[in-house]
């Protein structure tokens, strides 16, 4: 799996930028201590020629080896004089080394020819944001609590809490083997049985792994779509979140059937649907609909790509949330 090279592309040149301003802090501190040591310019004069007057020798015959190890003690002899000379002065003596943010890879952002962790990190904290999910980027599988669920069972099914001891498990297990798998997930059931937090700890736990993921309401996504189809004062963003709806390596469709629905709406939930099936992308669906209400708002032939290619979970019990306030 790979970060979406958008993302990336935003990360690296923050790096960059990082980079630029320390430099322009280095120099700014600089222009500030030859102002206040007047004996600061000879001396990095000398430093810069030392160098210079090495290569020379080398070029006339001197071992290089031999030359190697003269550099580094005269300019460690040199560098101390003009430590002190800062020190002498009230500053620092590393004045003009400030720390990096990372000291392991110095602020490039890679490390032995792959991201260094603060590159990743960043790239997991964008990663949430385009995704939709900055509020609810530290959802845990392990914070889903089974407590809220009865234990009775009614109607001749499995009480709620076995129930969701499934739908927990099969979750977990999409995530596991989201490499692997070809499955979907489909959430469907009643407000408030956890549909949504459990779909934002899939996200949350692919996210960190370096997965591609989108999420958002079917509402903003068909409305989206249709200002990027007609044109309604449609922006650059925009187009390209059309496009990360049909190639992240994971797509979360929340909310399904509260949006305004349309020939279009229900056109382009095939089209979504079926490209990504098509292309092995992966989707997670949440809605209040039952599967006779999928095929009578949506058609039959996207009841059957669901039923074909998508695990049906089932939530059932109490709405936690009026639990909560009791």
């Amino acid at each position: 799996m790979a970060y979406d090279k958008n993302i990336a592309a935003t990360v690296a040149e923050a790096f960059v930028k990082k980079k630029q301003a320390r430099d322009e802090l280095i120099e700014k501190r600089r222009l500030e201590l030859l102002r206040v040591i007047p004996d600061l310019k000879a001396l990095e004069d000398e430093i810069a020629s030392v160098s210079f007057r090495t290569f020379i020798k080398v070029a006339d015959g001197f071992d290089a080896e031999k030359a190697a190890a003269a550099i580094k003690e005269e300019v460690t002899a040199l560098t101390g004089r003009r430590d002190k000379l800062i020190t002498d002065a009230g500053y620092d003596k590393d004045y003009l080394n400030p720390p990096y943010d990372c000291p392991l890879c110095k602020d490039e952002g890679f490390l032995d020819n792959s991201y260094c962790n603060c590159f990743r990190k960043e790239l997991i904290k964008l990663t949430f944001a385009e995704s939709n999910l900055a509020s609810l980027s530290d959802s845990s599988f392990s914070d889903f609590s089974l407590s809220w669920y009865s234990d009775k069972s009614e109607n001749g099914e499995v009480s709620p809490r076995e129930n969701m001891e499934r739908v927990l498990s099969e979750c977990i297990k999409f995530t596991e083997n989201f490499k692997s798998t070809n499955d979907n997930l489909l959430l469907t059931g009643p407000s408030g049985l956890g549909k949504t937090f459990l779909s934002s700890c899939i996200a949350s736990k692919l996210i960190n792994e370096g997965v591609n993921v989108i999420y958002q309401s079917s509402s903003v996504v068909f409305s989206l779509l249709d200002r990027v189809k007609f044109g309604k004062n449609m922006t650059e963003s925009d187009s390209y979140t059309a496009e990360r709806l049909l190639d992240a390596d994971l797509l979360i469709l929340d909310d399904l059937g509260t949006e305004f629905i349309t020939e279009f709406s229900v056109s382009e939930l095939f089209r979504i649907l079926n490209t990504r099936i098509l292309t092995g992308k992966k989707t997670v669906i949440n809605t209040n609909l039952s599967l006779p209400d999928l095929k009578k708002i949506y058609s039959e032939r996207i009841l059957s790509r669901i039923i074909g290619n998508f695990v049906i979970l089932k939530f059932y019990g109490k709405d936690i949330r009026f639990l909560k306030r009791q």
